[in-house]
């Protein structure tokens, strides 16, 4: 069945009209997300812009060549560069918004300069398949690497990759045999461009949703593991963590220890500065421990200025080097007020009877004795036989 251009036009205009709903979605969802869901704006923005750009190509011989030819293809390359940039800001990459403002401006020269000659239908059709080959291919290259992400990564991967293809058989076409002059006139080649090209910016708007969808159950599974103050794991999410490497610990026969750490005078603070500058303490704090452990160590709040961190395969000795680290760096920090920790060690004893309750026990028994003896030092509570020993560092 040979496709005219009413066809043409009515299956463009209905895949844009279906686009530009969604980005009514997209623009609601914007502002009912929260802030660290980045890029929703221009996700919400470029299918109205696509949309707008194929009802203008359908005035094309009844307006105006600026209006219906022009800006049309200037509407189409804001389209990618509004979806690029949305992408970027989604996943936290730099946006080099001069090199956006020069492109824009050379593509404008350009299409000024071929619009309404015919015989630059050609160069104008090889600049816009060429370009949006180009802004599809360079998001491909980002999202490559973060393919494993999740579905939607996947889906707006496949999809660019799907018009980088269909752009790349139009323009290798345009350059093997001469196309017939206007955007709806017939061609196997040409409907498949079309078709390819509104179905892309729909699969590319379906993409942007599902992506803000996943980004918001992340968010939602942060928050339910994460204190809201300082980022640390909530007491809840450390003691599932805790139980999860302790009963591994005791499969793999390998030692398994953790920190109970108390803000030295902390109430203090708070009294003499106020809670907001106490929160920021708690907050640094946090980053300063952060910046001395590795994976698949983890610091979680155990309640006000406590805090107990979890030291999957350590030593007694290993987890003594860790506190002294963590020390060191509360000494070296610049913020103020300044902060001293108590902090005591207590190590798994590989023993069938030996539990997350008792590790706790001990290393809470070891923290009370750092803060007897003075504060500000590292304690270790250890077992021998069935008797607790306590060792001062």
């Amino acid at each position: 069945m040979i496709l005219t251009p009413s066809i043409l036009y009515t299956i463009v205009a209905t895949t844009g009209l279906m686009s530009a709903l969604l980005s009514l979605v997209l623009y609601f969802l914007k502002r009912a997300y929260p802030k660290p869901i980045k890029g929703l704006g221009d996700w919400a923005l470029f299918p109205v812009l696509a949309f707008f750009a194929s009802a203008l190509y359908g005035m094309q011989g009844k307006w105006h060549h600026l209006i219906s030819m022009a800006l049309p293809n200037l509407l189409l390359v804001l389209t990618m560069l509004i979806q690029l940039r949305g992408t970027y800001k989604y996943f936290d990459i730099p946006v080099n918004t001069k090199l956006i403002f020069g492109i824009v401006f050379i593509a404008l020269l350009l299409i000024l300069w071929s619009s309404g000659k015919s015989e630059y239908y050609l160069h104008r059709l090889l600049f816009m398949t060429g370009f949006l080959a180009v802004m599809c291919g360079a998001q491909v290259k980002v999202l490559w690497k973060r393919r494993r992400e999740g579905f939607a990564t996947k889906l707006l991967v496949v999809t660019l990759v799907f018009m980088c293809i269909a752009l790349g058989i139009r323009f290798i076409s345009a350059l093997i045999e001469q196309p017939p002059v206007g955007i709806f006139v017939y061609t196997p080649v040409q409907a498949f461009y079309l078709a390819s090209n509104s179905i892309g910016i729909l699969l590319l708007s379906i993409s942007a949703m599902l992506l803000s969808s996943e980004q918001l159950r992340a968010e939602m599974v942060k928050l339910l593991r994460h204190d809201a103050l300082t980022g640390a794991l909530t007491r809840r999410t450390v003691f599932e963590y805790a139980e999860d490497e302790l009963a591994r610990s005791a499969r793999r026969d390998v030692s398994f220890s953790m920190l109970l750490i108390d803000l030295d005078h902390f109430k203090e603070i708070n009294d003499m500065h106020g809670h907001q500058l106490g929160d920021t303490v708690l907050t640094h704090f946090v980053h300063c421990v952060e910046d001395v452990l590795r994976r698949p160590s983890v610091i979680g709040r155990y309640g006000g200025e406590e805090f107990i961190v979890i030291l999957p395969e350590t030593s007694k000795e290993q987890a003594i080097q860790v506190a002294e680290r963590i020390q060191s760096q509360l000494r070296t920090q610049t913020v103020q007020p300044t902060v001293t920790a108590s902090i005591g060690v207590s190590c798994s004893m590989r023993m069938p009877h030996d539990t997350l309750d008792a590790m706790i026990g001990r290393a809470d028994a070891a923290l009370y004795a750092a803060k007897r003896k003075g504060r500000n030092r590292i304690e270790v509570e250890e077992m021998q036989g069935d008797t607790p020993l306590q060792q001062a560092h």
